[in-house]
């Protein structure tokens, strides 16, 4: 059931195979979202369906993206800048604070 305000989007399998092609070219997901006309939840569920993830592929990347984007920029606003979910950006920022904690 959508959320209110949300269409149920059918992916076809040529749209399945364009989501998996893009996150391999390294596209972000809400530029891929956005072509293929369904949620960025959407392309990440795909992601992580077909262990195409990209965290899993570029996480130390992305950790060192959050971090250093957390001193000047709200964590919503890191959020899309990084394509990673607010959750996720929380989550990074709130390790990296027990990491330093203890050394």
């Amino acid at each position: 059931m959508a959320n209110k305000g949300q269409t149920l989007v059918r992916l076809t399998k040529s749209d399945k195979e364009d989501i998996i092609r893009m996150i391999g070219e390294g596209k972000d997901y809400k530029i891929i979202a956005d072509y293929i006309g369904c949620s960025y939840c959407t392309i990440s569920y795909y992601a992580r369906k077909n262990g195409t993830q990209k965290w899993s592929r570029s996480s130390g990347e992305k950790v060192m993206e959050v971090m250093k984007l957390h001193s000047d920029h709200p964590v919503t606003e890191i959020a899309k800048i990084t394509g990673l979910s607010v959750r996720l950006v929380c989550g990074i920022i709130a390790r990296s604070d027990e990491y330093k904690k203890e050394k």
